[in-house]
């Protein structure tokens, strides 16, 4: 994303102007393979990925000029400053936290979740296995997506990667299943089933609160004839086992 993000505006402002889908994105090679020329890879911005990145321009007021990072972050005292790996993986944290996927207060230094960035680009290779190689995705086109190009063929008979109209049609077989926003997932008849459930027991939490905050204001109005050692009538709520103190 770092990479992306300071050396890729040019070729990716461009086809996005030309209202191109998928939006094509050059690499250089990860780990292993990053001084071998074989070794570079490329892989794709798809629609939900091109909308953001758009909504997010207009929203900031901002489109990069060449030579300019796709996007820029709120410094504290320095004005705007570059997304790198450190501000992705913090607001990562952070959209954690707010969706409570984890605790919301820091764990000590080194906690892992099992929710790190790594986890997406897992999730997706494996939901792609799962989902959409029975519509005869490739899957060494995947792993060449998400640079593991070290797991090719060793000898480097097979080039498949040179034929850019085959990878691109590769893509579009996987494109739906990663176009999580604007291709919801469907689910099953067990999760549908889960969700009712989760949503009667909000909507039980709701009307308990709007109950409560119904008392409340019924206490703040009888305050005043309040005595020590009895319990006020708008606290029974008819309960029965609710009485009041004899004096």
């Amino acid at each position: 994303m770092e990479y992306v993000n300071r050396n890729s505006s040019e070729p990716i402002l461009r086809q996005v102007d030309a209202n191109q889908c998928p939006v094509r994105v050059d690499l250089p090679g990860r780990k292993e393979n990053e001084n071998d020329i074989e070794g570079s890879y490329f892989t794709y911005f798809d629609r939900d990925a091109i909308d953001a990145l758009t909504r997010y321009w207009e929203g900031a007021g901002y489109k990069p000029k060449p030579g300019q990072p796709l996007c820029l972050r709120e410094g504290l005292q320095k004005g705007h400053g570059t997304v790198n790996k450190v501000a992705v993986e913090a607001m990562w944290l952070r959209l954690l936290r707010h969706t409570g996927r984890i605790p919301p207060r820091k764990g000590p230094l080194g906690s892992r979740y099992g929710y790190n960035m790594h986890e997406r680009r897992d999730a997706a290779n494996t939901y792609l296995h799962v989902q959409a190689k029975t519509q005869s995705l490739d899957m060494d086109c995947v792993k060449f997506w998400s640079g593991r190009t070290g797991e090719l063929d060793p000898n480097k008979y097979d080039k498949f990667w040179e034929d850019p109209d085959y990878v691109l049609k590769q893509y579009k077989i996987a494109g739906p299943y990663l176009n999580i926003i604007s291709n919801p997932v469907k689910i099953s008849p067990e999760q549908a089933a889960e969700i009712k459930s989760l949503r009667e027991q909000v909507n039980l939490q709701t009307a308990q609160i709007e109950e409560l905050t119904h008392l409340i204001h019924q206490l703040q109005g009888t305050k005043q004839n309040w005595k020590p050692g009895t319990v006020p009538a708008a606290l029974t709520l008819g309960d029965p086992t609710v009485r009041r103190r004899r004096d």
